[in-house]
């Protein structure tokens, strides 16, 4: 039987081959796992010669302060009834994932708790998170 904090979430994109693993308040761990995944995927692509080389690059990004507070809006542990759903962490870890092989750089924000569109582009991601 599983837990009521764990679920699975079906990926959007890169990691969508396989269900993507979260708990609830295990931001570190949830990252782990996709990092994980993004690595496998990027293997089995490596080992496929038809496959052009991945050019995305995958990093685990730790969000805090000196103040161990940060708070970012739109996390889905907010209170419903804040219209910006703002949570104040001590810490918080998303997956950013930069692909170089376009033109234009592609960057990818990778964030379990947040009511955003997963992934989701950086600029938007920082424009509305802090």
């Amino acid at each position: 039987e599983m837990d009521d904090n764990v679920g699975v979430i079906e990926d959007q994109d890169e990691v969508k081959d396989d269900a993507v693993v979260y708990t609830k308040c295990y931001c570190e761990e949830n990252v782990w796992h996709l990092c994980q995944q993004a690595l496998r995927k990027k293997k089995k692509n490596n080992n496929n010669k038809k496959t052009k080389k991945n050019g995305v690059e995958h990093f685990a990004v730790f969000i805090s302060s000196k103040r161990k507070l940060v708070a970012i809006a739109g996390q889905r542990s907010a209170s419903a009834e804040d219209p910006n759903r703002v949570v104040v962490w001590d810490y918080h870890v998303v997956m950013v994932a930069v692909d170089s092989s376009k033109k234009e750089k592609q960057r990818l924000v990778y964030d379990l708790d947040t009511v955003l569109p997963y992934p989701c582009d950086l600029g938007e991601y920082l424009a509305f998170a802090f």
